[in-house]
């Protein structure tokens, strides 16, 4: 009987102490998503060795909380002969997430060099993009390619019907385009993308010098002016005529509104394919998530508007996966927060990946950009996680702060749009806007707000707004902001800002404004420039006395109201969340202690 019951306790103790290794040491919480990538194969030879390898990491996946893996689905391994159909690679790996209870996310990829099949490859009816500043090829494909769109419904309809109904896919992520699947054009590459047919043209610039691009260009520009007198009395005298139209670079722009136009077409052309994508997939998936796969910072030459990606994601019950982030989180807020900023105010969910490794502070800074912007996707390679003991740890000491948070943001950051596009250095002139943006959430959090967003509706979500820099503006946008301001919102803008605003166009518009701003009848007009720290002294003590901001709102200010590396974010119901970056433990303005490069979440005292 002793032995019996002996035998018994330890049948007991190795279920427990199994349990226990079963049950996961992270908790996201409900209805977020946690994918891990890497183990990715790129060619029939390398499939078995690749699915044994993430066989192996999925004990460690599982003890992190992972609900999924996001693997590479390249056109090349699908599609062997034109419509001759091969799913061994992904087979391989389906059976693994079935067994092991977890998802999938297929990055599907049909158009970036590595993904394209021999069969398809510089053969007739396949056209890459051609850059204008040398006419050459490259092996990225046009967007602009109708043979290219029928692919591409082909690829999808063809992975749907596989696997719609295999019970394991948690979202569908598409590669619409790019040296690496990203909605952009080409600006990098001949890396590991060049691993299927060699080196390719390829290099940061304007790729719309192929036929179907001067074709669809032309169309465009004669439905906005109709005859050459109207594109004349728009571009002026050096405008071509109206049939004659061809793209440019900025050098060759007949004048800023030409280019405007010009960037324009070139930008709405990425966002189209993108919502030709998501449409192609939300038919043949009428039930789960979709994200459009996006990057970059968004220059005119990328030919991203991720405001505007968010919006055509929307439409379809999708969302956006931006790829950008670093170990930053002072530099990964302002390259996501447009991203997060458009997600919430048109409906679309949105998620972050990093661009290449993060460090083991890095995972925490990517766990609070995520929860602090209400994300519902954080994305990490393997490595991020495991290839230092340090970053493991880090990840179960804040991972449970990956929650599905609504945050309350009562203020925006104007994004320059009109300003970026006529820029002569548009990367210095983004990358100095994200600096000046920097000090400020040093203090408080803000979301961004572009051009289409305003014209959108989208100030009606904001109580005050700040124009760090954008000295040129277009006339709806002002007018946007005129009403807006005219109903009780409250403005912020620089003294540099407010000498040297125009409206393009508009020259007695032009006027109204700079005499308005200046005379301080419009916004409240600092008496520094955005280049001066006191500036962000300004806004912090005018948003303090700001009567239209929430208690909590203000609270928020009171609490982070000067700049050292902590950040605070406030969240529904009555929360703040906060941040510190440093390597060292800070005590925040109300007393609060925060442990070395860590996580809080602090019950707001006073209610709304």
């Amino acid at each position: 009987m002793k032995s019996i019951l002996m035998a018994a306790v330890c049948v007991i103790a190795f279920i427990s102490v199994a349990r226990a290794e079963d049950t996961p040491k992270v908790h996201i919480g409900p209805g977020g998503q946690l994918i891990v990538g890497g183990f990715d194969p790129d060619s029939f030879a390398t499939a078995e060795k690749s699915a044994a390898a993430f066989a192996a990491a999925i004990p460690n996946l599982k003890s992190l909380g992972v609900t999924s893996h996001e693997v590479y689905v390249r056109w090349n391994l699908c599609e062997v002969a034109p419509g001759k159909w091969e799913w061994s690679v992904y087979d391989r790996y389906v059976a693994l997430y079935k067994k092991n209870d977890l998802k999938w996310v297929p990055f599907l990829i049909c158009g970036s060099p590595y993904s394209l099949p021999d069969w398809y490859y510089k053969k007739p009816g396949s056209q890459g993009y051609v850059c204008l500043e040398h006419g050459e090829e490259s092996d990225v494909q046009s967007l602009w390619n109708p043979e290219m769109r029928r692919h591409v419904s082909e690829f999808i309809k063809a992975f749907c019907d596989h696997y719609r109904d295999s019970g394991t896919i948690e979202a569908m992520l598409l590669c619409v385009t790019g040296n690496y699947g990203e909605a952009i054009y080409p600006v990098t590459g001949n890396d590991w993308t060049a691993d299927r047919h060699g080196k390719y043209h390829t290099h940061p610039g304007f790729w719309a010098g192929d036929r179907f691009a001067i074709k669809d260009f032309a169309a465009s520009i004669k439905s906005k002016y109709g005859t050459t007198e109207k594109l004349k009395a728009a571009w002026g005298n050096q405008a071509p005529a109206i049939d004659d139209v061809k793209p440019f670079l900025r050098k060759d722009a007949p004048n800023d509104r030409a280019w405007i136009d010009f960037v324009d077409w070139y930008q709405r052309s990425m966002t189209n394919y993108a919502k030709f994508w998501l449409a192609e997939t939300r038919k043949n998936l009428p039930v789960g998530d979709i994200y459009l796969c996006t990057g970059g910072h968004a220059p005119p030459m990328h030919g991203s508007d991720f405001g505007d990606q968010c919006k055509v994601a929307a439409e379809v019950g999708g969302g956006v996966r931006i790829t950008n982030e670093g170990s930053d989180y002072n530099v990964n807020f302002p390259l996501t927060r447009w991203v997060a900023s458009a997600g919430q105010q048109y409906g679309a969910y949105y998620s972050f990946e990093p661009a290449g490794g993060v460090d083991a502070n890095g995972v925490v800074a990517r766990i609070y950009n995520a929860a602090a912007s209400g994300a519902k996707g954080l994305h990490y390679y393997y490595d991020n996680l495991f290839g230092k003991p340090a970053a493991t740890e880090n990840f179960i000491r804040y991972g449970d702060q990956f929650q599905q948070r609504k945050p309350i943001v009562q203020i925006a950051v104007y994004y320059p749009t009109t300003q970026i596009k006529l820029a002569e250095k548009a990367d210095g002139y983004i990358y100095g806007f994200f600096h000046r943006c920097r000090p400020l959430r040093d203090r408080f959090d803000f979301n961004d707000i572009s051009d289409d967003m305003i014209r959108d509706g989208g100030l009606s979500r904001y109580k005050a707004l700040i124009i760090l820099q954008g000295e040129t503006f277009e006339g709806d946008v002002i007018a946007k902001i005129s009403q807006w301001k005219a109903k009780g919102g409250w403005l912020y803008v620089p003294e540099n800002v407010a000498h040297s605003a125009t409206v393009l166009d508009a020259p007695d518009e032009t006027l109204r404004i700079r005499q308005d701003w200046q005379a301080g009848h419009g916004p409240e007009v600092s008496l520094e420039n955005v280049d001066d720290d006191t500036f962000c002294g300004f806004v912090v003590d005018k948003l303090r006395t700001n009567g239209s901001l929430s208690q909590a709102t203000r609270a928020m200010l009171r609490a982070d109201g000067k700049a050292y590396g902590v950040f605070v974010t406030l969240m529904e119901p009555d929360e703040l969340l906060w941040f510190n970056s440093n390597g060292h433990e800070v005590t925040t303005e109300t007393g609060l202690k925060l442990s070395p490069v860590s996580i809080l979440s602090e019950p707001l005292k006073s209610k709304r």
